[in-house]
Order: structure tokens, then C-alpha cells, then sequence
């Protein structure tokens, strides 16, 4: 089959006897699927002896890790000795000849893998299972024989072919054992991962058995394991804790022992590969000794009477949850965090709310609140509720009790300082501070303690950690008189719009005896009774702080939804010591207020952090009563001191001056994962787009805008198919990176591919629109770093060059509309060779157009096939979001304020400019020479296409006459000077200076010194025709001239880059022309009258450059100096303007 051309290929097939394939011996190669380690194709391998289906595999970067990749298959060549039945057969190598990626070649199973015949095997005889089951296990023993370990054991890599026939395959992980991943790394599929490798243990034989669990439980289940949850942080905690799959009814209990001791948490305490074989042996053939004991004969007789198909997962309607992920995958967390969450202090005291903690803070699960709701319902979740039975009514005048609920929302505020939670047992301070043995005086508005205690201070105080989630106020309105704040710099109410958080670190009771003096009160019948003690007495409060936000009514959707995610960020990253990182982009200041208790606005997210983290994580810290709890009737405590009878320790006095009450998580809601901060994070939506010359696009790596305005985000449902037949290769580029306008997209001008021809080929794309987000550029500002990198490009001696690098990281374009949903495509060939855009905005007309291009699937973007059949359920179910279109697309420049802005066009527009100035002295020429040649060199240039005009200057910098200079030979490195000087010229060369200037294109050159930028400059080329007897010559350029323009000119053979022996002068000028005068430089001795005649008729190219420019002065480059014009070149003028007293010389 001949060689790859690769040597260490080369070498490893000649060893191993694989083949080497050509790519021509494949046809009908078609994309399949990607999974964790590489693309996989289905191809039609063109055999003498018959043709054969295949595989053919590109691994993710197996070009650059070669000798890795090569490892891999030396362990898999050990475990197919012997056992070809058991592994998927590998035939060599092959290289697609366009990507020049080399694929590996293997057999094709023609039932898929395992996970997708899960619906089928479900209803097989559990006779066809166990054997399924024994052919897996078999292999997964030989590799354990051969002391390696698979790594990556899942449903994904068990392959079926034939009746029934399973392989495994994609060894990609597998590695002798003892071998490890990069520190803290954890790649896989989670819900097939075993808890000591999520907890960072080294993979082991023990760690394939638990993924081999979870394949007896598919068995069981016909779906895969946790597919109703979302695969992230929490639910690794969960199965670390101990969470497995739940048991399916009518499963023979011996099997359901054996896959619960293959899943033990303690991985000593699983069985071998060996010993689970043998049992699955057992359970399908006769023992060797053909003894069946009682056990074993109970077992079968399990499996004979257990139902067919006794799963009622399987006969529902049950769809994975869409962040369910049976991908292997690098984890988004690692194990050290993981430890810590699990090793952490709160585990012990804390176990219900641990739940609660979200390391990936996109992938909040459902489950995780029930816990919390079960508390909020049981103190009472509701603003409102009805009355209890037992009203006090007697004791509350004109008060009117309308509920049971908590004071959570307006008090006196009582403030303590504290070391720490556990220095409050028996504090007598903290009870005197927080007047804990107080009454409450309640006015309609707010709550505050009674000016005299009702209990000793020397009674029971207990406190204990809050174990629920801050409580969230919605819709608050009452006064704030009583709050200790700035009142001038507050308004005088909370508006309806507004919220309160109550974050709670503890809850304290106190206990005590009745004070004499109130218990007199109270038999006396004291009409100052409760003006002196209170109407209520609270049970319980919890301390800790608040949280005011205002302004809500103002704010946006997008805005709301992003301050749920700082908050949630904030809080979880406090409490619990994790880094939770805000995305930087959405400062607190574009966000609705959140203000503190003193009146301070936390404006930026490090204001925010310190105070939660200083109510979270300081010792020494500020709290208060944060909500009052188990209100009673201050006339009613003697009565229940001296009773046992405590059910009033779930009544709670209700209040109306709130709407909602929720927890933190039920505020928050799907905000956690669907918001901008969130997207931003995962689609890098703010980021900047990259092409490079072949038009592949990528994400820039760095941010160059900041917000002054949250992005617009608007809710869609929009569906669609696009048919688009590009015609050039950029516009397949597009297409396949969601962008589908062309316009404003010449600014990265990728010149390679940007004409170069497409194949006929159409692509066909279903769009489910689900959020439209609008960013106009005026709501953005350039961020300092990317200001400054712009600037100091634009003051570069290359510009364009440095601008090409900042924005290769920033990005080129900039999208100000980008539409989140989920697509599909397909791509046909077609005899159509002109471009075209169809769009069919109607689902049900799709089956149409599809039935005529004769579509029978679709691929999403990673590789899943989505059958014909399938569109209209994968239309109404929802799924991760995507990108799906960038629109309205700009340049990234176009975001710089205006001055930077005119800067960048002016260097974009392809027009010549002064590249280059400069002065070189002359002091190595000899002085009897009448012909010199100077060596200029310069860098910088990438390209010689450039003009060199100048002159010869004397050393107090002044134009010499006699003497005269031209420019040729150029190159990338510079060019030379040809100086002439006059037989009667008396001029001492090596006091003299040349003066010099480059121009050019900087678009070509990309040398474009910032020292004459101003200067707009035009260059003409004319050919002129030398005749006897004449010296003027009369050049028209296309342009009008005006006073104060400089011009410059030399001459050239047409057919040599030099100037011959011509001095060339500006005689006069109109508007619309220009006359110079051409004499010989060698002057007759006798007369100095300059000689005319020409010999023969000669052709001249004009070199002229006009500066179109009033400025006087021109900056020199290699010195600090300024030279007025006139020292190069001619000023056009008054007294040289040609005029009705002046004759045209002929």
C-alpha cells in the first residue's frame, strides 16, 4: 500500500505489520460523530478482494502528538492478541490529503455504540443481556490482564455490530496502570466516572468496574445514567455523597447486589473484571464442575421469572436533561475544589445546604431547592396567609393580626460587634446589645424593642448556624424613619419596585424568668403596659445583614438577570471560599442599586465581595437582627412560661408590607444559567472576531470594550431554514462561523481566499431563534489597555503592522447583534454554479424543500444526527443554547473614539504618503570625484514598490545649486544615492548632506513614520519624449493644484531604474498644469550656457510627487530637526504662477 512519508509512522507500520491506506482507496466518505478524543467518518474502503466499510478516525491533534498517539495503540496491539473478538480491529493509516491530518483506519460497527441501542436491548430476554453483558466484561478483563485500564469506560465506546456482537474501543485514555492525568485534571464522562477519580485519585482497575455499573444499570434502564440531570458541579458532589442511579423495579436482586458492589464508594470493596466475569458466566452456562449450589439455582430462576421489559423509564416519553453530557470532556472544575466543598468545615453542620453549592454557576439543578423550600414552607413562605385559629385580638386594641408570618422586612435596627458565632453562648453583652430580652412595639410600619426588658439577662441563650438560604423581599414599601441611615442623602420612602435580602448567619432563642417589675405590669392591668414592654415578645431571630436594591423598576430583564448572577456569584464565592470569577464586562454601576443598611452603595463588585465576605468569612464583624420569628402576645408569656404546651413556636405574626417572599435560589431562578454574564462566559460573547488569510475565524483572546449601557436581550422563537449557495471560499467561511451578512467585512480583507472559487456545493440550515442581544456601539467604550495599544500602534514607525497584532487579539469585527438558539446543517452538492439565498420561514414547509434536495438528516454542531423523522420534536424540545448568528458586524476599530477612529482610515486608505524621512552625511566621498554613489540604508520596508525623492544640502542646511541628486536601486533594505556635481561646481562634498524622503503605500510598505502624516500626498509617472532645440515641457496631472504645494521630481530611463545626466526645474504652473525645464548637468567650459542639443531622440519617465500640503515644514525621522520644503523640492508660488505676462516657452 506504499508509506506515509512519515517516518515514525513508517517505522511503527513496518513493526506492527499495519498498512499504510491512500486516501483515493476511499470513497463515500461521510462525517459521523465527534466524541472526546477526535472526528469520526464512515467510509467505503475500495478492496481487490471487496470492498469494506470503515472507520475512519481523525484524533484531535494527532499531527502534533504523534509519538502519544502511537503509545495508545502499542496498549490496544496487547489486548487484541488472542482476543480479536473482544476489540474493534485496527487496519493502519490513511491522511486526508486537504486537512493533511492523519485518521487512523478501523472496522465499521454497523449497529452503532451501545448508548443508541439502549431502547432495543431493554426489551431483550435477560438471557441476550447477561451474554452482552459477559462479551463487555471479557474485554474489559483482558485489559486488565494485560495491566492497563481502559480510563474512558462508557456506553459511548461499547460498540455493536452484527447480531449482537459488542467491541470496545477508543483506548484513548488507557494507560499502564499507576499512570496519571495532569494534576487536579478530571476528563470523562461524569456519570460513568467513579467517585475517587472525580475526588482526583489515580484511575484504577477498581475505577473501570463502577463504570461498568453504570452499564448493568442502562441494562436495567434503557437510558443512561443521570440523564434527567444536569452534568456539572453539583452533581459530582452528589455522587461523591454517595448518589447513585435509582434501582429499577423488578430487577433480579442478585443482579442488583452485583452492580451495587461494582459501584461501591470504597473502590477495595468492588470486584475484579475477573471475578464479575465468572459471575455473568455462571448466571449463562453451567459451572466447569457442573455444580449448581442453591444460591446459583435461585439466582437463574430470578432472571428466568423477572419480566421481559419491566422498565417504566423506558415507556415514557423521557428526554435527557439538556445539560446532560455523554461526551468524554475535560470537567469545567477541578478535584481540588471539589475536595474542598467535600472537606470543608460546613460539611458536618451543614449538610442539606452543601446541596446548594454550585461550582459551574450555569448549571443550577432543579433539585437542589427542595430541601430549602421545605424549610421556607414550613416557617412560612407567603406574605400573606390565612389566620390562625388562635387570635390574641384582646391584647392588640386597634391592631389586626392578618396572618402568621415573619418580621422580616421593617424594625429598629439593634447592631452588635461579635468575634465569631461561637462567642455568643452566654453573652451577656450580646443580649443587652440586641435587647433580646425585650418586647416589640409595632406601629403598622416597622418594628422596634420596648423601652423596658420583660426578662432577666441571665437566661438561656442559644444559637445555632442558619442552615437556609438568604430570604428575598420583593415588592417592599414602608418608611425608613427608624433605620439608622443618612437621611439627606436617602429618599424618604422604598418604592413599591424595590427588594430587600435578608442574608441570616445564625438564629438565636432566649430564655429566661419574667422580670418582677413586668409581671406587676401585666396583673395590674397597667395602662402603660405595652407602651413600656412592647405588644410582642419574638421567640427567635436571626441575625446577620441586608441587602437593599433599588431602582428596580427602571432596569431591564437583561440588567435584572445579570444582578442575579452577581449576587448568586458573590454569595456562593463568600460563603463557601470558592473562587467564583464576575465577568468584569458588567460593573455594578450599570446594574440596579444595592445598598447596605448604613446607606452605602456597593458600586462595584469589590465592594460587593468585601461585605459578604466580612459577614461570611471575618471573625470580627457587624450583624443585627435581620427578622423577628414566634411572635407571642406579651400578655399571654406568664401563661406560656408555666405551660409545656410550645405550639406557638410556629406562629409568626404576618405582615403586608411586602408582596413576595422567596430564598435566594427561587429569586434567582434559570437567571443562574440564562443571562448575559453567564453567556458571556460560555459563548465569549463580547469578544472580538479573528480571520487570518485562509478565513478561519476564531474568538479574540482579549476584551476590548467595557459596558455603559447592559446589552438589550430579547426573547425569540423564531424557526427557519436557510439555503445559501456561497460562491467563494470566504463566504463558506462565514457560513460556517453564523455570519451571514457581508457587509462593513472588507476591513480584514483576507486576500488568499477572498476571491478564490467554491465547489457547487449548498448548505442547508435550520435556525431556532431563542434570544436576540442588541449592542449598539454607542453603549460601549474602548477599554484603557486596548485605547493604549491602539495608540502607541498609531505612533508606531510599522502602524499597520502593529494594528494587524493588537487586533489579531482583540479582534478585527465586532457583532452588535447576536441571536442565541440551536441550529443544524447539512451540506449538498448541486449543479448550480451562480450564488443564492433562500430563507423558508415556516417549520411545516421545510418537509418541501427538503424532500426535492433529498435530505434525509441533519447534524448539529457536535456531530449528533437529527433523522428527518426527528426535526419537528427536535424543533419543540429545548437544548443548550449556541450561537447561531452574528449580524450587524463592524469594524472592532469603529468602537475608538473619533480621533483614533480618523486615524486608522487615513492609514486604511491605499494612497501614497511620506514614509520615511531622512538626512545622511556624505564625509566618506572623495572631492575629485565628479560621480558618487551613496549606500542608504534603511529597515522596516516589506516591499520595494517605493519612490525616493531628495536633494543636496550644506551643512548650515540650506539647497545647493550644481549639484544634484537621484535615487535607484531599491530594495527591502534601502537604495542609493547617484550625486552629480558640476564641472564648475566648487562644493566640498563631504561637508554636504543628503536629504531624503520615501514614498510609498503603507498598505504595502507598512513603514509609515508619524512624523508627516499630515501631508497628503499625489504621485504621477508621465512619459516624456526629449526633442532637439527644446527645454520646457508641459505636464498635466489629474488633479488640481493650488498655491503651497511642494513638488518634487527626478527623471529615468524608461528602461533603467536611474536618472541620466538631466537637471530637471520647475519653470511655472497653473492650476491644471505644471511646466518644467530639462537641461544637460555638464556645462560648457567656455560660455556656461547649458548645451541642448540632443543627439538622438530619448525616452524619459517623470517621477513627480506633489505634496499636497501648506505646511511649511518637513520632520526629519533619523534626527530632531524640521526642514522647510523649498530644500527639497519646488513651492508652487505667486512669482512662479504662469500669468498673462508670462509666455509658455515651446
Amino acid at each position: 500500500f506504499g508509506k506515509s512519508g512519515n517516518a515514525i509512522i513508517d517505522d511503527f507500520i513496518l513493526k506492527n505489520e499495519f498498512k499504510w491506506i491512500p486516501y483515493n482507496k476511499f470513497k463515500n466518505v461521510k462525517y459521523l460523530n465527534e466524541g472526546g478524543f477526535g472526528t469520526i467518518y464512515k467510509a467505503l474502503w475500495l478492496k481487490s478482494l471487496g470492498d469494506k466499510d470503515v472507520i475512519l478516525k481523525c484524533h484531535k491533534n494527532l499531527s502534533e502528538n504523534l509519538n502519544e498517539f502511537l503509545k495508545e495503540w502499542e496498549y490496544y496491539e496487547k489486548c487484541l492478541v488472542g482476543f480479536d473478538d473482544i476489540t474493534i480491529n485496527f487496519h493502519g493509516f490513511t491522511k486526508d490529503p486537504v486537512t493533511l491530518k492523519y485518521m487512523i483506519v478501523m472496522d465499521y460497527a454497523n449497529k452503532g455504540n451501545l448508548r443508541e441501542n439502549l431502547t432495543r436491548i431493554v426489551k431483550s430476554d435477560w438471557k441476550q443481556k447477561l451474554y452482552m453483558l459477559s462479551e463487555i466484561i471479557s474485554g474489559l478483563s483482558k485489559i486488565h490482564e494485560e495491566n492497563l485500564i481502559h480510563c474512558d469506560f462508557h456506553d459511548g465506546n461499547i460498540l455493536n455490530h452484527g447480531y449482537d456482537q459488542t467491541y470496545i474501543s477508543d483506548l484513548g485514555l488507557c494507560r499502564p496502570v499507576g499512570s496519571f492525568l495532569k494534576e487536579n485534571e478530571i476528563y470523562g464522562v461524569m456519570s460513568f466516572m467513579a467517585p475517587e477519580v472525580l475526588k482526583g485519585k489515580s484511575y484504577t482497575s477498581a475505577s473501570d468496574i463502577y463504570s461498568f455499573s453504570m452499564i448493568m444499570w442502562e441494562f436495567t434502564s434503557g437510558v443512561p445514567p443521570f440523564n434527567n440531570r444536569a452534568h456539572d458541579f453539583q452533581l459530582s458532589l452528589s455522587i461523591c455523597k454517595g448518589e447513585r442511579p435509582e434501582i429499577i423495579e423488578n430487577t433480579p436482586q442478585c443482579y442488583v447486589d452485583l452492580m451495587k458492589k461494582c459501584w461501591n464508594e470504597d473502590p477495595l470493596k468492588r470486584p475484579s473484571a475477573s471475578e464479575v466475569k465468572d459471575v455473568i458466566m455462571n448466571w449463562i452456562f453451567r459451572p466447569d464442575d457442573g455444580k449448581i449450589n442453591e444460591e446459583l439455582k435461585s439466582n437463574i430462576m430470578e432472571f428466568i421469572n423477572a419480566p421481559i421489559w419491566h422498565n417504566n423509564l423506558a415507556t415514557k416519553s423521557h428526554n435527557s436533561h439538556p445539560k446532560a453530557c455523554y461526551t468524554s470532556r475535560l470537567l469545567d472544575f477541578t478535584s481540588k475544589k471539589l475536595n474542598e466543598i467535600l472537606d470543608s468545615a460546613y460539611n458536618a453542620s451543614r449538610s442539606d445546604l452543601i446541596d446548594f453549592i454550585i461550582r459551574d454557576l450555569r448549571s443550577l439543578d432543579e433539585n437542589t431547592s427542595k430541601k430549602s423550600n421545605e424549610i421556607l414552607e414550613n416557617e412560612g413562605s407567603q406574605a400573606s396567609v390565612k389566620a390562625n385559629e388562635m387570635l390574641v385580638s384582646e391584647d392588640l386594641n386597634d391592631y389586626i393580626i392578618k396572618g402568621l408570618g415573619s418580621l422580616g422586612m421593617c424594625y429598629y435596627i439593634t447592631k452588635a460587634m461579635i468575634n465569631s458565632i461561637e462567642s455568643i453562648n452566654n453573652n451577656q453583652q450580646i443580649i443587652q446589645q440586641l435587647k433580646l430580652n425585650h418586647g416589640l412595639l409595632l406601629n403598622g410600619y416597622n418594628v422596634q424593642p420596648s423601652s423596658q426588658a420583660i426578662f432577666k439577662e441571665d437566661g438561656e441563650l442559644n444559637v445555632n448556624f442558619y442552615n437556609g438560604q438568604p430570604i428575598v423581599y420583593a415588592d417592599i414599601s414602608f418608611f425608613l424613619e427608624n433605620l439608622f441611615i443618612d437621611k439627606d442623602n436617602y429618599d424618604s420612602t422604598l418604592q413599591p419596585s424595590n427588594m430587600c435580602i435578608n442574608f441570616p448567619i445564625a438564629e438565636i432563642t432566649y430564655k429566661g424568668e419574667l422580670l418582677k417589675s413586668f409581671s406587676e405590669c401585666i396583673n395590674d392591668n397597667s395602662a402603660n403596659l405595652h407602651t413600656l414592654y412592647g405588644r410582642f415578645y419574638a421567640r427567635k431571630v436571626l441575625i446577620g445583614n441586608k441587602l437593599f436594591i433599588k431602582d428596580l423598576n427602571l432596569a431591564t430583564p437583561a440588567q435584572i438577570d445579570v444582578l442575579k448572577f452577581c449576587l448568586f456569584c458573590t454569595y456562593n464565592s463568600a460563603k463557601y471560599s470558592i473562587e467564583i470569577l464576575f465577568n468584569s464586562l458588567f460593573t455594578l454601576n450599570l446594574l440596579p442599586k444595592i445598598v447596605t443598611l448604613d446607606g452605602e452603595e456597593l458600586n462595584t463588585y469589590e465592594k460587593l465581595y468585601k461585605w459578604m465576605n466580612s459577614l461570611y468569612q471575618e471573625k470580627e464583624k457587624s450583624i443585627f437582627i435581620v427578622s423577628y420569628y414566634n411572635l407571642i402576645p406579651i400578655s399571654h408569656l406568664e401563661k406560656i412560661i408555666t405551660s409545656t404546651d410550645d405550639f406557638l413556636d410556629e406562629n409568626q405574626l404576618g405582615v403586608t408590607n411586602f408582596k413576595k417572599m422567596l430564598n435566594l435560589e427561587e429569586w434567582i431562578g434559570d437567571a443562574v444559567s440564562d443571562n448575559l454574564a453567564s453567556w458571556t462566559s460560555d459563548f465569549q460573547l463580547f469578544q472580538g472576531l479573528v480571520f487570518n488569510q485562509n478565513c478561519e475565524m476564531k474568538i479574540s483572546k482579549k476584551t476590548a470594550i467595557n459596558f455603559i449601557k447592559i446589552p438589550v436581550v430579547n426573547p425569540s422563537n423564531k424557526t427557519y431554514m436557510r439555503i445559501i449557495k456561497p460562491s467563494t471560499k470566504l463566504e463558506v467561511s462565514l457560513i460556517s462561523n453564523d455570519i451571514f451578512s457581508l457587509n462593513s467585512l472588507s476591513f480584514f480583507s483576507p486576500t488568499k481566499s477572498n476571491k478564490e472559487c467554491y465547489e457547487n456545493y449548498i448548505h442547508i440550515l435550520i435556525k431556532c431563534e431563542q434570544y436576540e442581544i442588541l449592542l449598539n456601539k454607542d453603549n460601549v467604550r474602548p477599554t484603557k489597555e486596548f485605547e493604549h495599544a491602539i495608540e502607541e500602534a498609531l505612533n508606531n514607525m510599522m502602524p499597520l503592522k502593529a494594528l494587524q497584532n493588537i487586533f489579531n487579539e482583540y479582534g478585527q469585527l465586532f457583532s452588535q447583534r447576536i441571536i442565541l438558539g440551536k441550529s443544524l446543517k447539512n451540506i449538498l452538492p448541486t449543479s448550480s454554479s451562480s450564488a443564492f439565498e433562500t430563507i423558508v420561514s415556516e417549520p411545516k414547509s421545510f418537509k418541501l424543500h427538503l424532500d426535492e434536495l433529498n435530505i434525509s438528516y441533519f447534524l448539529t454542531p457536535n456531530g449528533k444526527i437529527i433523522e428527518i423523522n426527528d426535526l419537528l420534536n427536535w424543533i419543540q424540545n429545548p437544548s443548550n443554547l449556541e450561537i447561531i448568528e452574528f449580524d450587524d458586524i463592524i469594524p472592532l476599530y469603529k468602537i475608538l473614539e473619533e480621533r483614533q477612529q480618523k486615524k486608522i482610515d487615513d492609514l486604511l486608505q491605499n494612497n501614497h504618503r511620506i514614509l520615511m524621512t531622512g538626512v545622511t552625511d556624505l564625509k566618506d566621498l572623495n572631492n575629485s570625484d565628479v560621480e558618487y554613489y551613496k549606500r542608504i540604508n534603511i529597515e522596516s520596508l516589506e516591499d520595494d514598490n517605493y519612490e525616493v525623492f531628495g536633494s543636496i544640502i550644506s551643512k548650515d542646511n540650506s539647497k545647493l545649486e550644481g549639484i544634484y541628486v537621484n535615487f535607484g536601486s531599491y530594495d527591502l533594505n534601502g537604495f542609493f544615492a547617484m550625486i552629480k556635481k558640476l564641472e564648475k561646481t566648487n562644493v566640498d562634498i563631504k561637508e554636504c548632506h543628503i536629504l531624503w524622503m520615501i514614498v510609498g503605500k503603507p498598505s504595502e510598505l507598512l513603514a509609515f513614520s508619524p512624523s508627516n502624516r499630515e501631508f497628503q500626498v499625489n504621485c504621477i509617472k508621465k512619459s516624456i519624449i526629449l526633442q532637439p532645440n527644446k527645454l520646457n515641457y508641459l505636464i498635466k496631472p489629474s488633479f488640481t493644484l493650488f498655491r503651497g504645494y511642494t513638488i518634487f521630481v527626478h527623471a529615468c530611463y524608461s528602461f533603467a531604474n536611474y536618472e541620466p545626466n538631466y537637471v530637471i526645474e520647475l519653470i511655472e504652473w497653473t492650476h491644471s498644469y505644471i511646466v518644467f525645464q530639462i537641461i544637460k548637468s555638464i556645462y560648457n567650459e567656455s560660455n556656461n550656457i547649458p548645451l541642448t542639443d540632443f543627439d538622438e531622440v530619448i525616452d524619459l519617465d517623470l517621477h513627480i510627487c506633489v505634496l499636497c500640503s501648506y505646511y511649511k515644514d518637513l520632520k526629519i525621522d533619523n534626527k530632531k530637526e524640521e526642514f522647510i520644503l523649498n530644500s527639497i523640492g519646488y513651492i508652487l508660488t505667486e512669482d512662479n504662477y504662469f500669468n498673462s505676462r508670462n509666455q509658455l516657452s515651446q
